[in-house]
């Protein structure tokens, strides 16, 4: 339940017609900023109604911004999560990540194609326990992407190569799985790449108002930074894609 507010109608006689049509009426749905509302409709008296709203499901549309929780397993074995006490627990924890809630624009590449179409097709509040097959998670494995580098490249840098060692090669990150006789094998593909992951997905709130969806972006593009010492002038905003160059902070 939202709230219920109660309104007084002015000279409402009895058995008018706004006593029948609020009782044939017992409902109807609105839409306030974006989100769906059951309005409910009660008669306490001739001269008072109640009205009650409540949320009615309503999809997450593409290009909103929301916050969502994940868990990620592959092979049963926990490989990323946004929930600090578990990564902990599962001994994943990395303490140069940010924990908790994930800001991210719907339906935008911002997450994994299986989460993504998930997404679209999800509630606020509403959790899902995906299998998402390597085409929807981190792709299937490319031959073409194991390669062979001169381990004359790594030298230039005053790099020695080792096994397991990730490595940047024109902005391309592998890992080296060998090396022989000179040469320096790279795997390109990423790590879980012909893996089937399981998530566990929630979204946990929508964005939707111009000052927070504009704190929101600067955390998610610099995390690092206090919104809240942050002092936000906002211009027109049309949508969220259109705040970066409409806003001013300082």
């Amino acid at each position: 339940m939202l709230n219920t507010a109660q309104y007084v109608v002015s000279n409402c006689p009895k058995n008018s017609n706004i006593s029948l049509l609020i009782s044939h009426t017992p409902s109807l749905a609105v839409l306030v900023r974006g989100v769906k509302l059951r309005i409910k409709i009660y008669m306490l008296s001739q001269t008072t109604i109640t009205i009650k709203k409540e949320k009615v499901s309503a999809m997450v549309e593409k290009g909103k911004l929301v916050k969502i929780t994940y868990d990620g397993y592959v092979n049963g074995k926990l490989f990323d999560t946004t929930n600090e006490e578990l990564a902990k627990k599962e001994g994943i924890y990395n303490p140069r990540m940010i924990y908790g809630p994930a800001t991210i624009a719907v339906g935008e590449g911002m997450v994994l194609p299986g989460l993504d179409e998930a997404l679209l097709e999800m509630e606020v509040g509403e959790e899902k326990e995906l299998v998402l097959p390597p085409e929807k998670a981190f792709g299937k494995r490319d031959p073409s992407k194991v390669r062979v580098v001169p381990i004359k490249e790594f030298q230039r840098f005053n790099i020695r190569p080792v096994v397991g060692m990730p490595v940047n090669i024109d902005g391309n990150v592998g890992k080296v799985v060998s090396i022989n006789s000179g040469r320096v094998l790279v795997d390109f593909n990423h790590e879980l790449a012909g893996k089937t992951v399981k998530y566990t997905l929630k979204i946990e709130d929508v964005i939707e108002e111009p000052e927070e969806i504009v704190k929101e972006l600067i955390k998610l593009y610099a995390p690092r930074i206090d919104v809240d010492d942050l002092k936000i002038k906002l211009t027109k905003i049309f949508s969220w894609q259109g705040v970066i160059n409409k806003f001013k902070f300082c």
